[in-house]
């Protein structure tokens, strides 16, 4: 690990980029990071032994993970959607493929595991090369103890999960108004209802219209950082760019008023009460 982090740390602080336009093992030359580590494994058989023999996942070199997730098709019959995400060395950008749909005959985390199993062996892809699983928040597939997820770990205790975020969405703006009028429960349809009620708020439309032109700008900056060719300057300047962009906004009187405008077409047309407005005071400074 202490070899890789100093080859990180000389080429970062060089300003070189780490990445090749080809970093398959047949390219001649994969990028500055790799030719690098080819030198050294060479001289140092600590660093060799590991690359060679290693887990996959522990090399440092690659990534891949595994996206999980079943329902009901229109005759009832439980389906299981899978979907690998991985670095594709050829056109240097993490890719995401699926391959396929299993019907399952049970939905205890010992069939899910297993058909999962089967369908990425199919594959020749072992658990050992897996980093990461993303499931639902299911007991059966998030389960510490039983779950999937600790089956998993079972074969690979390196392997980390993650709670789809698309799901985590979903229950809180699409199930929640279902929820609200169906549930039998008091304390649910309590926050279901309580959600809602956030949601219909001045202050929440206010939060949405101010995060999104923020949130656009720093997706398209995210983006340029993880290109393959960026160097340190180059990163610098992006960042330092995305700054004063963000504080212009910041006190940009017309786009403010444009925004607050919208705010206020979206309040009215849903019957959402306005809050007054408190201007802050502005003291002087002698």
């Amino acid at each position: 690990m202490r070899r890789l982090i100093d080859v990180t740390h000389c080429l970062a602080k060089s300003g070189k980029p780490f990445r090749g336009h080809h970093e398959n093992m047949s390219a001649v030359s994969k990028g500055l990071f790799l030719d690098f580590i080819d030198v050294l494994k060479k001289y140092d058989n600590v660093l060799a032994n590991h690359l060679e023999k290693g887990a996959l996942n522990a090399k440092y070199l690659s990534n891949l993970s595994i996206m999980a997730d079943e329902t009901l098709d229109v005759g009832h019959h439980e389906q299981m959607s899978v979907i690998i995400r991985y670095f594709d060395e050829e056109k240097c950008q993490p890719m995401e493929h699926f391959i396929g749909l299993r019907r399952l005959l049970s939905v205890t985390s010992e069939a899910i595991f297993n058909s999962l199993s089967i369908q990425i062996s199919n594959l020749n892809i072992e658990w050992k090369s897996v980093i990461a699983v993303c499931f639902d928040e299911a007991s059966a597939m998030s389960g510490k103890f039983n779950g999937v997820q600790a089956k998993v770990k079972e074969l690979n205790p390196n392997i980390s999960y993650v709670h789809c975020y698309g799901h985590c969405l979903n229950l809180v703006l699409v199930d929640c108004l279902e929820i609200s009028e169906t549930t039998t429960q008091p304390d649910v349809r309590v926050k279901a209802n309580g959600i809602i009620y956030q949601m219909k708020s001045y202050n929440f439309i206010f939060a949405l219209y101010v995060m999104k032109p923020l949130l656009a700008q720093i997706q398209i900056v995210s983006a340029k950082l993880q290109t393959p060719d960026l160097n340190l300057l180059s990163a610098v300047t992006i960042v330092q760019a995305l700054k004063t962009s963000l504080i212009s906004l910041r006190s940009d009187e017309d786009e403010y008023s444009r925004l607050y405008n919208n705010v206020l077409d979206v309040c009215k047309a849903n019957q959402i009460e306005i809050s007054n407005v408190k201007h802050r005071k502005c003291i002087g400074i002698v």
